[in-house]
């Protein structure tokens, strides 16, 4: 039996998860971020995904995390997990490791590491959604799993029961549009976009919303676009934009894990630290990225 849950609409992070020493989840830290996240307005948070560093952690950090942010929100928002695996029985395994640690909904991904085809994705989460008890979300990220879903596939995912909606962070704004009118046919189910480049065109032609690395760092901003953009405010839907592409252009100096984890630290969340293996970042980039912050009037 599936749990039923508010329809997903707005800006949802995927928490970027501060770590301690030892590269455990650092709680306090966590917590912090959890707060500063929904004092932006955001919709609803998302745990244990890519920009969150999932395949990093060990399975008992994974609970972990999952168990602070749930404790932390109390109910205000949804709390989505990742609980993506190489293999079917391990995201199922993840599921309920999610599913005990207090987490809404689901969010899955095709299995990585071997390319999946067309038919093993579907498959893979129909095998998923037998054992899942919570709502789940498709993932769509073809760049770490080798495979991307395409339009007759979604078409399939979307009516299997369970499925509520579709992150796409394939950065591939044709398959967006393509996927757009395949949600748009259903009476239920909603589609995010998940590439900065790509959201405030997708907003503006009916996506749901976004779940977008950079709300970490700038949540006040992209809720405000996702607002702009729902009451049709293109003027500021473009100034918005602009803004968020002008930090978004920030993430090519280094792996983007790595520069949002230091953008938080800035901010006083978290010590700016990766999961290895992470080569410590120049001081030449951390210069650029405190300049092009403070110049946005992202740091106090």
């Amino acid at each position: 039996m599936k749990t039923k849950m508010p329809k997903l609409h707005g800006i949802i992070p995927p928490i970027a998860t501060p770590i301690d020493a030892r590269e455990r989840p650092d709680e306090k830290a966590l917590r912090r971020l959890v707060e500063y996240l929904l004092a932006a307005g955001t919709h609803a948070l998302f745990v244990m995904g890519s920009t969150g560093e999932f395949a990093l952690f060990t399975d008992e950090e994974r609970k972990r995390a999952i168990e602070i942010v749930v404790d932390q929100v109390g109910g205000r928002v949804p709390v989505l997990a990742g609980c993506a695996a190489e293999s079917t029985k391990k995201a199922i395994a993840q599921a309920a490791v999610a599913t005990e640690a207090g987490a809404q909904m689901l969010v899955l991904t095709p299995t990585y590491y071997f390319p999946a085809t067309q038919p093993d994705i579907i498959a893979h989460y129909r095998l998923f959604l037998k054992e899942a008890d919570l709502p789940t979300v498709v993932y769509n990220i073809p760049w770490c799993t080798g495979s991307s879903i395409q339009p007759e596939t979604a078409e399939v995912l979307f009516d299997l029961p369970g499925v509520v909606g579709m992150k796409d962070s394939s950065d591939d704004f044709w398959l967006f549009q393509r996927l757009l009118i395949v949600r748009q046919s259903r009476k239920n189910g909603v589609l995010f976009q998940g590439s900065e480049n790509n959201i405030a065109a997708s907003l503006l032609m009916g996506a749901d919303g976004g779940v977008l690395g950079i709300a970490n760092v700038l949540p006040d901003l992209c809720v405000r676009l996702y607002q702009a953009a729902a009451r049709g405010d293109l003027e500021k839907v473009r100034a918005l934009n602009d803004k968020l592409q002008r930090v978004r252009r920030l993430y090519p100096l280094a792996p983007p894990r790595q520069i949002l984890k230091y953008m938080l630290s800035l901010k006083g969340i978290g010590n700016g630290a990766a999961v290895q293996p992470a080569a410590p970042l120049p001081a030449a980039v951390k210069q650029q990225v405190r300049t092009v912050l403070r110049r946005e009037g992202s740091l106090d």
